[in-house]
């Protein structure tokens, strides 16, 4: 799944886990929880088409492609373009463009950054794990790396899914 997906997945779930039933420790693990499941989904993500082949084999000097660039690119700039969104006209950032208010409103909604941060981590391990070679602990990489096997599916039906659940999630944030 593309980190947008990932994303807006886990900030709807964390809007919904309230005290005294949840923390941001709890957000932090159903972000966490839920990229899992995505990931186990039938979905397209340009796997495998992210870095050119390195003559050597050696991870730690392989460099992004051009698909790799543009995907990642492309994935953070919605990205951006949908915090833009929520800030502007949703309730992530209520007094747009005040920096202020957006340290309170985070400071006051950690549940948000925790579960977001949950919702990225496995895909920051794997990251870190392929370029390192640190990969610890194992099970977490083969699940992560294990759950995805088999589950692509041609670009124009996975990315549809993917926009429809990321409006979906958005839907459920805002309301």
């Amino acid at each position: 799944m593309l980190e947008t997906t990932h994303v807006l997945t886990a900030l709807a779930l964390a809007k919904n886990i309230n005290p005294p039933v949840g923390g941001p420790i709890l957000a932090f693990f159903a972000g966490m929880v839920s990229h899992f499941i995505l990931d186990s989904l039938p979905h397209y993500d340009f796997q495998g088409r992210i870095f050119k082949n390195s003559s050597d084999g050696d991870n730690r000097k392989k460099e992004l492609s051009k698909t790799g660039k543009l995907v990642i690119g492309s994935d953070i700039f919605v990205s951006f373009l949908v915090f833009l969104y929520l800030s502007v006209w949703g309730p992530l950032w209520p007094n747009f463009p005040d920096l202020n208010s957006l340290f309170l409103i985070l400071y006051s909604n950690l549940n948000w950054v925790f579960g977001v941060l949950g919702g990225i981590f496995p895909d920051i391990m794997s990251f870190v794990g392929f370029k390192t070679g640190f990969a610890w602990p194992k099970w977490f990489f083969n699940l992560h790396k294990n759950i995805q096997k088999n589950k692509e599916i041609k670009p124009l039906p996975g990315l549809a899914f993917q926009l429809t659940f990321c409006v979906f999630c958005i839907y459920i944030f805002v309301k």
